[in-house]
C-alpha cells in the first residue's frame, strides 16, 4: 500500500519518544531514543508518498519493519496519512501542483479523496456578481486555487474586463436575464447585495439566485461589511438579514472591544470581503467548508471576525407540561457558565456580558448583561462568585425575552425541567402564606437566617450604605419544604424582594442579597439602573441545586398542582434565528386548569 503525509506535518524528539503534530492532532509516540531517527527517516519520504518495504529499505534493515509500521499505524490512526491507493483520482501532475499548492495542500489535510474534490473544483461554474471590488479578489483568490469556468457579472464590465483575460474567466452582460439563465447553470455564486433597498427577508430583488448550489452573499449593514455564511437553499437565506441586524445591534452597543463602533473602512472591507467569499465558495465546492461560517468586517483597520451560525432551528415548538419533563442532572457550574455565555456570543449573541467594572464584588459579586436582541436594556445579578454571578445574569436576561402572555411569567434553565420548575416557583409566589400560628413564623426568622454567616456579611454591606431597618418574613405554600421570603428596607425606596430558598435561611440570604445589590446599584447608577437588577422573584437556588433536591421540589410541586387542579405548561424560545438552537431554555410559563388545552400559552 502506497501511502503519503498529510501536509503540515511535524515531529520533534521528547523524552521517551517522539513528538508528531498534523493539521488538526497531534500525540507522542513512545519508544526508544532510536525512534526519532526512524522517524527522521520515513516522514521526508512520506511526503512524497512511499510503500512500506520502500521505508523499511530506506532503513537498511528487515529489523526496522516493526518500528516502520508502528509510525504508520500511529499516524494513520491520527488522521496524518493517505492512503493513495484508495484514491479515485490520481494525483495531479507536477506542474498543476507548483500553480495551485496551497489548494492542494488544504485538500490533502482535509479530506480523504482530495484530488477528486479538486477535479470537481476545477470543473465547477462560479458565478461572481457584484461590482468590482468585491468580484476581482474573489476571482483572483478562486483561479489561484485552480478555478477555470469564472464567470464575472458587474455593473461596470470594462473594470473587470482586463482581470478576466488574464484568468481566462468569461464577463457577462449586464441583463437579468443573461444573469438568470447563468446562475440557473452555475454550480456556486457570489452575490453581492447593499444595504439600500433590500427586503427585511434578503430575497427582494435575489430570485435569480439558484437553489442546491452554495450562495453567498457579500453585504453592507450600516457600518459593517459582512460576507456569508454559505447557503444552499431559498429558506436559509434568511439567515443574512438576521446576522445583519444582529451584528448592527452589537456595533450599536459599543462591543466587542476595541474599534467595535467604528465603520469599516471601505473600499478596503469590500475587498476583503469579497476574498472572503471567494474562499468560501471553494471550501463549500470542496465539501471542506465550517457549517455556518461567516465574517463580520469593521473598524478603520478592517478587522474581520469569524462567527458561527448554526443551522437554523424549528421555532415552532408545542407548550411542554412539567410533568413530561425529562428530569437532568445540572451543568457542572464550567458548563453552565459555557452554555450561558454562548447565548452571549459577541456579533451574534442574544445580550453581552459587559465588563461592568464599577459594579461592586464585595461582598456580593454583581454582573450585568446588555441586550443585543428583542428589547434594550441591561439587567444586573449577583451571586457569591463570578462564575455563579455570570450564570444568573443570564438566565434573567433570559426572562427578559420571553414574550409577554397573559397570565404567565417568564422563566429559564439550564435544563427543560429547571426552566418549567422556575416557572411554577414564580406563579407559586402568589399562594404562599405565613406558616401557622404566626409565632412559628417570627422562630422560624429569628433561628434560620440571622445566625447564618454569609446573611450576617450581607447585613453588615447593607449598613455600610447607612441605617437600615431590615424586615424579613418567610413565606411558604402547603406541601413544600422551600421557602420564600419577603425582604423590606424601610426607608431604601426600594420596593419588597421576594426570594426562593431550600430553606428559610437560603432564602432569607437570596432576598438579602438581592436588596444589598439594589442599593449599591442604586447608589452607582439611579433608580432606573437598580430596576433591573434582580426585577421578579428571585427563583438562583434552583439553577445549580442538586438533582435529588430538585426531584423532591418537582414531586412536592405536582402534588400541590393536582391538589389545586392545576397544570404548568411552557412555550420554550430556544430556536434563535442566528444562534440556532439555544443551550438553555426559557419562555413564558403558565397554570392552566387540568385537563385544559395549553395552546394558548
Amino acid at each position: 500500500m502506497r501511502m503519503k503525509a498529510r501536509p503540515y506535518l511535524h515531529y520533534a524528539p521528547v523524552p521517551g519518544g517522539v513528538y508528531l503534530s498534523g493539521a488538526g492532532t497531534q500525540f507522542a509516540m513512545r519508544g526508544p531514543e532510536a525512534l526519532f531517527k526512524v522517524v527522521d527517516v520515513c516522514v521526508p519520504l512520506l511526503e512524497d508518498g512511499v510503500t512500506e518495504d520502500e521505508l523499511v529499505a530506506a532503513l537498511g534493515s528487515e529489523r526496522a519493519r516493526p518500528v516502520v509500521r508502528k509510525l504508520a499505524d500511529g499516524l494513520r490512526g491520527h488522521g496524518m496519512l493517505l492512503d493513495l491507493d484508495a484514491l479515485t483520482v490520481p494525483e495531479p501532475p507536477r506542474e498543476v501542483r507548483e500553480r495551485h499548492p496551497e489548494a492542494l495542500a488544504w485538500l490533502e489535510s482535509v479530506s480523504d479523496d482530495p484530488y477528486a474534490l479538486f477535479e470537481r473544483f476545477r470543473d465547477a461554474r462560479i458565478l461572481l456578481c457584484g461590482p468590482p471590488v468585491v468580484v476581482l479578489p474573489a476571482a483572483r483568490g478562486l483561479a489561484r486555487a485552480g478555478a477555470r469556468r469564472l464567470v464575472l457579472a458587474s455593473p461596470d464590465p470594462d473594470a473587470v474586463a482586463a482581470t478576466a483575460l488574464r484568468l481566462g474567466a468569461e464577463v457577462l452582460p449586464g441583463s437579468s436575464r443573461d444573469l438568470a439563465r447563468t446562475a440557473g447553470e452555475a454550480d456556486a455564486v457570489l452575490y453581492h447585495r447593499e444595504e439600500s433597498g433590500t427586503a427585511p427577508d434578503g430575497e427582494s430583488g435575489a430570485d435569480w439566485l439558484p437553489d442546491g448550489v452554495p450562495v453567498v452573499a457579500v453585504r453592507t449593514a450600516g457600518p459593517l461589511v459582512l460576507a456569508g455564511p454559505a447557503v444552499r437553499d431559498r429558506a436559509a437565506r434568511g439567515v443574512w438579514p438576521a446576522l445583519d441586524v444582529r451584528a448592527q445591534a452589537w456595533v450599536a452597543g459599543g462591543e466587542p472591544q476595541p474599534a467595535g463602533g467604528e465603520p469599516a473602512a471601505r473600499p478596503a472591507a469590500d475587498a476583503l470581503a469579497g476574498a472572503l467569499a471567494g474562499q468560501a465558495l471553494f471550501e463549500a465546492l470542496t465539501e471542506g467548508a465550517t457549517p455556518g461560517e461567516a465574517h463580520v468586517l469593521h473598524g478603520a483597520e478592517v478587522a474581520a471576525e469569524r462567527v458561527l451560525v448554526p443551522s437554523p432551528a424549528d421555532p415552532v415548538r408545542p407548550p411542554r407540561a412539567l410533568a413530561d419533563a425529562v428530569p437532568a442532572d445540572a451543568p457542572e457550574p464550567q458548563d453552565a457558565v459555557r452554555s450561558v455565555t454562548a447565548v452571549a456570543t459577541p456579533w451574534t449573541g442574544l445580550f453581552a456580558l459587559t465588563a461592568g467594572d464599577d459594579l461592586p464584588q464585595m461582598p456580593l459579586a454583581l454582573r450585568e448583561a446588555e441586550y443585543r436582541a428583542g428589547r434594550t436594556g441591561r439587567v444586573v445579578a449577583w451571586a457569591h462568585d463570578q462564575r455563579t454571578a455570570t450564570v444568573a445574569t443570564g438566565l434573567e436576561a433570559l426572562r427578559g425575552l420571553a414574550p409577554a402572555q397573559s397570565e404567565a411569567v417568564p422563566a429559564a434553565g439550564l435544563t427543560e425541567e429547571r426552566w418549567l420548575l422556575d416557572g411554577a416557583l414564580r406563579l407559586l409566589a402568589a399562594d404562599a402564606r405565613p406558616p401557622a400560628p404566626p409565632a412559628a413564623a417570627e422562630q422560624e426568622t429569628e433561628q434560620e437566617w440571622k445566625r447564618d454567616p454569609e446573611t450576617v456579611r450581607i447585613l453588615h454591606g447593607l449598613a455600610e450604605h447607612g441605617p437600615a431597618d431590615v424586615r424579613v418574613r418567610l413565606l411558604h405554600v402547603p406541601g413544600l419544604d422551600w421557602r420564600l421570603c419577603r425582604a423590606e428596607i424601610t426607608g431604601s425606596g426600594e420596593p419588597p424582594v421576594l426570594a426562593w430558598g431550600p430553606d428559610g435561611a437560603g432564602a432569607a440570604r437570596a432576598a438579602l442579597g438581592t436588596a444589598l445589590a439594589r442599593v449599591q446599584v442604586r447608589r452607582l447608577r439611579g433608580a432606573d439602573a437598580a430596576a433591573g437588577t434582580s426585577p421578579g422573584v428571585r427563583t438562583d437556588a434552583l439553577a445549580l441545586a442538586g438533582a435529588e433536591a430538585v426531584a423532591l421540589l418537582r414531586e412536592q410541586v405536582a402534588a400541590y398542582a393536582a391538589a389545586a387542579g392545576v397544570r404548568y405548561l411552557g412555550v420554550c424560545h430556544r430556536a434563535d434565528p442566528v444562534l440556532g438552537e439555544l443551550p438553555v431554555w426559557y419562555g413564558p410559563v403558565r397554570a392552566y386548569p387540568a385537563g385544559r388545552e395549553g395552546s394558548d400559552v
